[in-house]
């Protein structure tokens, strides 16, 4: 299956390569937030991510600059969220334009509700990743 970029540009066919580095993104986030999840962050090391992702040690740290890093994504973009508050309708405060901006890229399928509930369980395993 391929994948396509929506660009002002004709569509594309995204690289071998793109789609591997994309995986692996993937593979090492999926991994630290199982891991997390079931064993706490500071019970997690990034050895154990990588093992559980089949990476090398140092793939990690092409991908995320720090162990924390990996359950903070770019998937939610701020120049999304500035533009959500931007548009948001006559009389809603910005809190509710966040809330919804939120809830329209969030999928509801049950992986995703999976991961999102290990993803908050990872989070809520330090003070550490609560703050942030």
């Amino acid at each position: 299956m391929l994948q396509w970029v929506q660009s002002g540009e004709p569509e594309v066919a995204i690289s071998r390569r793109e789609r591997k580095k994309n995986q692996t993104h993937a593979d090492l986030v999926a991994a630290a937030t199982h891991l997390f999840a079931a064993n706490g962050y500071e019970g997690t090391t990034i050895e154990q991510i990588t093992e559980l992702a089949d990476v090398a040690p140092a793939t990690f740290f092409l991908h995320f600059s720090a162990k924390e890093d990996v359950l903070f994504s770019d998937d939610f973009s701020a120049e999304m969220l500035m533009a959500a508050l931007e548009a948001r309708p006559e009389g809603s405060n910005e809190l509710e334009a966040i809330r919804d901006a939120y809830l329209e890229v969030l999928s509801y399928d049950e992986e995703s509700l999976h991961r999102l509930l290990q993803h908050n369980r990872a989070i809520r395993s330090t003070s550490v990743l609560e703050g942030r």
